[in-house]
């Protein structure tokens, strides 16, 4: 909970100090080597800190969501979400929820807006449009967290999080519907 908290307020000071410190690097390899003999709740549970402090501290600096990125984050979430076999809907998928809500909101942490072209040519619903409305500041900027749920619904074998895992790309969705890519 202590670390939750101060996930909700950073500072530069508390951003420049994890970075120094490497904590985001060395808590990704840690839990690397950990993760095949924790229980995935667990290691959900541990992973939904580390996303919080890489979420909350965007906006003050990309430093720590480029060091995620950079030491393996994406492939480690994608490795612990996939070993998931049980329901999301009791409170053991309750960390695991949040960690695809959080996934669900990296997606629109980055520097520059995907940008879809306008020459949409395949077939189409009848209410669908194409055309670039103002940005709502919730577009997708950060492919990589995307990607991880796209894989994630492509090769789990668990209904239950291919079903969340659609909920979520939904949501992004409906957030911007240039979202659509």
């Amino acid at each position: 909970r202590v670390l939750r908290t101060i996930s909700k307020a950073p500072s530069q000071n508390v951003v420049s100090y994890l970075q120094a410190t490497d904590c985001i690097k060395m808590s990704i390899q840690n839990l690397s080597k950990l993760t095949d003999s924790l229980p995935s709740q667990n290691v959900c549970e541990v992973l939904n800190i580390l996303l919080c402090f890489v979420r909350n501290s965007y906006p003050v600096s990309p430093a720590l969501l480029s060091e995620f990125e950079n030491n393996g984050g994406y492939q480690l979430l994608l490795q612990v979400l996939l070993r998931y076999d049980e329901s999301l809907d009791g409170k053991e998928g309750s960390s695991l929820q949040e960690t695809l809500d959080t996934l669900t909101q990296l997606t629109i942490c980055g520097q520059t807006e995907l940008k879809v072209s306008g020459n949409v040519v395949h077939p189409q619903l009848p209410q669908f449009s194409a055309e670039q409305p103002p940005p709502t500041g919730n577009r997708v900027r950060n492919l990589k967290a995307f990607q991880v749920l796209e894989a994630l619904f492509r090769k789990s074998s668990n209904p239950s999080l291919g079903q969340h895992t659609l909920l979520a790309i939904k949501s992004i969705w409906t957030w911007d519907p240039m979202n659509f890519f």
